[in-house]
């Protein structure tokens, strides 16, 4: 059998690691293969790990930058969390959504 290689497992950034107060620098997209499916990942300037979007997040983006993944690189966002229900135990969680920066009053 040949050996594939595996990538690390890094922990994907969560709401409590994020500080909503600044905007975050879009420093990478790329697409990745999960468990749950295809998913566009993202890395911020700002902070060590990942946040994979949601259709939520992926749509909002689309709607600030237009669906040319590299056009986002070095533009700014605001993250947020927001209480909402997991779908696979109803239980209420918090999550991370995304603004434009513009938006922030």
């Amino acid at each position: 059998m040949k050996i594939k290689r595996v990538e690390s497992f890094k922990p994907f950034l969560k709401a409590k690691d994020i500080n909503d107060k600044k905007p975050v620098t879009i420093e990478s997209v790329r697409l990745a293969q999960l468990r749950s499916g295809e998913t566009y990942i993202v890395k911020f300037k700002e902070y060590e790990y990942e946040l994979p979007l949601n259709k939520t997040n992926l749509d909002k983006l689309i709607k600030i930058f237009g669906d040319e993944t590299d056009e986002w690189i070095g533009k700014t966002v605001k993250l947020y969390k927001v209480i909402v229900n997991n779908p696979k135990t109803l239980e209420e969680v918090e999550s991370i959504r995304i603004r434009e920066t513009r938006d922030i009053i």
